[in-house]
């Protein structure tokens, strides 16, 4: 490592010599026996040259690569934290097995400080098999701050509790410039720790969660997909950030079936604000088979049935705007019942487009309910009406089933 011109044989030694602000440059890969703790002052780790270099654990070693704590910030550029596990190529997250190294701590953890993942830094393929609560396999940010940005990723990494991705404890996630958490899963180490898994994102106790500049959240899975939000946490998405492509795989607890949803769940009215081109779509439920049961964006787990909107529509929503919404009161019982008013924000275009592709059949042929193998007449009758009014639409012309005269 170099601080400037000079070198230093322990990266350790050259973190405690550095100055506030100062620019650590790491000219190769490294395997750690301790964490790389930064406190009370603002660091930056880069490659030497603009090269990309990995940081690892040694054999002996399963806890965290970074600590950042009591007012200290650092910033990860062209650095990758590898926490050594190996994955099968299965299709799911979920159903992978690691052929690697295995770890009893997230790859970092940020306490009253700041982490940034800059340009080239990730945090990858650390499989965290302590189920003890609060766990990540990315990382833990306990009254914090994480930042991704610039194609920055937290990515391929599992959680025996918790959330695979990023676990947010009164913090604050800021996603940006095509940031992701992404191919993350949450697979519960007992059965207490079922209900909170999700696979990418898990805020709590006034945590923000502010995904735009087209960040992604997508294809993570767990008992929740992509994020849950309790205990006040606030997700807002706007400028083209997406939640999609993540799925809740249904578990067992006390004998009952149980998810959290596959997008988004959240268990306050108006916790989950969206604006601009907001996406929260293309999520869904699967069986332990691996059988996809539903779409499910967006989880409203009301506390009563006079339970207010889950979503605020902060700002204007444009036409690349799709974000649905299932209402779901708890039943006291571990489970969930449906709510009638379920919502979709988006335009009736988008609808049926969105609906052709999730219910079309390989024969042209379209089924009434996801869990059908076959089309069946009426379904397929149903869309081609749809499909003709989108094109009505996109033509200018009158709505399909308006039966006045039209006026020259």
């Amino acid at each position: 490592a170099y601080i400037g011109s000079t070198p230093y044989t322990s990266l350790q030694q050259a973190v405690q010599d550095a100055g506030d602000k100062a620019v650590i440059e790491l000219a190769q890969d490294l395997a750690l026996d301790q964490p790389l703790a930064v406190s009370a002052k603002a660091l930056t780790l880069t490659g030497k040259d603009g090269g990309s270099y990995t940081v690892s654990r040694k054999d002996s070693y399963s806890g965290s690569l970074v600590s950042v704590e009591s007012g200290g910030q650092l910033t990860l550029k062209n650095i990758i934290l590898d926490g050594g596990a190996i994955w099968s190529a299965e299709t799911s997250v979920l159903r992978r097995q690691n052929g690697g190294a295995k770890s009893q701590s997230p790859l970092a953890v940020v306490q009253s400080g700041t982490l940034v993942l800059d340009a080239g830094a990730a945090l990858q393929n650390n499989d965290n098999e302590k189920a003890e609560k609060p766990a990540a396999g990315g990382v833990m940010v306990l009254e914090g701050t994480l930042v991704l940005t610039a194609d920055a990723a937290v990515r391929d990494n599992r959680a025996a509790a918790n959330a695979g991705g990023v676990y947010l404890d009164a913090s604050v996630l800021r996603m940006e410039a095509n940031a992701s958490v992404c191919h993350n899963s949450a697979v519960a180490g007992s059965e207490q720790s079922v209900m909170s898994c999700v696979g990418g994102v898990q805020a709590v106790a006034d945590s923000q969660i502010l995904l735009g500049g087209s960040a992604r959240i997508f294809e993570n899975a767990g008992t929740g997909g992509g994020v849950t939000l309790s205990d006040r946490a606030v997700l807002t998405v706007s400028d083209n950030g997406s939640i999609s492509g993540n799925r809740a795989v249904i578990g067992t607890l006390a004998g009952k079936a149980v998810h959290t949803g596959g997008g988004v769940s959240a268990e306050r009215a108006e916790s989950v604000q969206v604006e601009g081109a907001a996406v929260i779509w293309g999520n869904f439920v699967e069986d332990a088979a691996g059988k996809r049961i539903s779409y499910n964006n967006l989880l409203y787990l009301e506390q009563s049935e006079t339970a207010g909107a889950p979503v605020s529509v902060t700002g204007a929503l444009d036409a690349a705007a799709k974000i649905g919404v299932g209402r779901y009161r708890l039943t006291g019982e571990m489970g969930f019942l449906p709510v009638s008013g379920a919502a979709v924000l988006f335009s009736s275009e988008q609808a049926a487009l969105a609906g052709k592709a999730a219910f079309a059949c390989d024969d042209g042929s379209f089924r009434h309910v996801l869990s059908d193998r076959n089309g069946d007449l009426m379904a397929t009758e149903q869309c081609m009406y749809a499909l003709a009014a989108v094109s009505r639409i996109e033509r200018g012309e009158s709505s399909l089933y308006r039966m006045q005269t039209e006026t020259p």
